[in-house]
């Protein structure tokens, strides 16, 4: 299981060294995978925060993701990028629970929940008005994406660079005035 985390879906390596003091294991992950240092605020002039009234530490992110180290990784790096986090939650249902509780301002989406799609969700989300990303590691995302308007698809592993500022240009595009 964790070679299987590590060396494919976060494209890192793993080493178990087996000595008669113990176990030795060595993990390396490339710099950009689930990594937020070095993420900075982007310099905005103040025509831009006026289009913008919704402050970053009001921004709602739902994490809908099964695997459970993915999911507390992309929870730390959207936290530490100062987003307020809900879930992240595994299931359909659960995810459903949340958004009729407390719509998010956008929602971060692993595609295939334990076998079950996410399609839900993301219908309940796009009648909502809440833009949403598909994270797969997928070639495909696996569900009949064309009844959503221009899906934002992101493949696994992500770089957490990009997650973030993919969530900033939906945040920014749902907010303008046309």
């Amino acid at each position: 299981m964790l070679h299987s985390l590590i060396e494919s879906q976060l494209s890192g390596d793993l080493i178990f060294d087996w000595r008669p003091q113990g176990l030795r294991c060595s993990l390396r992950l490339p710099a950009d995978v689930w990594i937020a240092s070095g993420v900075a605020e982007p310099s905005v002039g103040k025509e831009a925060q006026v289009s913008n009234p919704m402050t970053k530490e009001a921004r709602r992110v739902l994490v809908v993701e099964d695997e459970a180290l993915t999911a507390l990784a992309l929870k730390r790096v959207l936290e530490d990028a100062g987003f307020v986090i809900k879930g992240p939650v595994g299931r359909v249902q659960d995810a459903l629970d949340l958004i009729r509780a407390e719509p998010p301002d956008i929602a971060v989406l692993d595609v295939n929940l334990f076998g079950e799609t996410v399609k839900p969700v993301a219908e309940a989300l796009y009648h909502m008005n809440v833009p949403f990303v598909f994270c797969t590691g997928y070639q495909s995302p696996g569900i009949s994406i064309e009844s959503f308007e221009k899906p934002t698809v992101l493949r696994k592993p992500v770089n957490s660079n990009k997650l973030i500022s993919t969530i900033e240009t939906l945040l920014r595009n749902q907010n303008c005035v046309y």
